[in-house]
């Protein structure tokens, strides 16, 4: 049995470790808001959570969903948005808690904001993160992503996609795609894994010094004075819309999806 000062001690550790975990939660808040903007370029940069992208619609009207978490004594951390311009700017501040005053931000901060941004068809959007998550689903216009070490994933969009990381992954369904324009990808490091319909008409150009894999039938150049060293070509169903994946040294897929 164990002892009255042994049971204390369990009962306080216990709530100890709640009240720190309540505390985290109720540091958790959503916020919501529309802007009305004809703006025709977006730039969305957060560099201390994730980016998803949506489909909002055919009115110049912007929805954002910011969930922030606030687990730092000294800083605030806040959505930033303004309009130069063509372009509407989505991006992240820091307040001083006490003094009101902006003030860096910090990667190694608790402090974290995740960002839904549902975008108004006839716009082009930049959006970057360093290690988070960056995403474009049912997209109709022209997207650009970028990221440090997080991943990309795109998916049911219908005009050009572009993205680019260092050491992150890049995962691309591309059956959707509509547009004739050159579909872009590159890493340093990291995986590019890019999937298309069995019956989609593509020019593929991959390159690497890694892996390459493919479900369709490849015609390899290699060069080992260069990097990337290996540079493959496929004619998907007889050729059509290119597509480009490029990475020093991160392994390139490129799979068929059954439709």
């Amino acid at each position: 049995m164990k002892s009255p000062q042994f049971q204390c001690l369990l009962t306080l550790l216990f709530t100890l470790l709640t009240t720190t975990s309540l505390a985290e939660v109720n540091q958790i808040e959503k916020y919501t808001w529309k802007k009305t903007t004809t703006a025709k370029v977006v730039r969305i940069d957060n560099p201390i959570g994730d980016i998803r992208l949506r489909f909002g619609g055919y009115a110049d009207e912007f929805e954002l969903i910011a969930m922030v978490q606030h687990i730092e004594s000294v800083g605030h951390v806040q959505v930033a948005e303004r309009v130069e311009g063509d372009t509407y700017f989505l991006g992240v501040e820091r307040i001083n808690k006490a003094t009101g005053e902006l003030i860096d931000l910090k990667q190694n901060d608790k402090a974290r904001i995740d960002f839904t941004v549902f975008v108004p068809q006839g716009r082009t959007v930049y959006a970057t993160t360093e290690h988070g998550l960056a995403e474009a689903r049912k997209m109709r216009d022209p997207v650009v992503l970028s990221t440090q070490s997080g991943q990309v994933f795109l998916r049911d969009n219908k005009n050009t996609v572009q993205a680019s990381t260092v050491s992150g992954e890049i995962i691309a369904n591309l059956i959707d795609i509509e547009s004739t324009e050159k579909q872009t990808f590159k890493t340093v490091s990291g995986l590019i894994d890019l999937w298309i319909g069995d019956h989609s008409k593509n020019d593929v150009t991959m390159a690497t010094s890694g892996d390459i894999i493919s479900d369709f039938s490849t015609q390899m150049k290699r060069d080992m004075s260069q990097e990337p060293n290996k540079h493959v070509t496929v004619k998907a169903n007889g050729g059509g819309n290119p597509i480009e994946a490029t990475s020093k040294r991160g392994q390139i897929a490129l799979r068929v999806y059954p439709q």
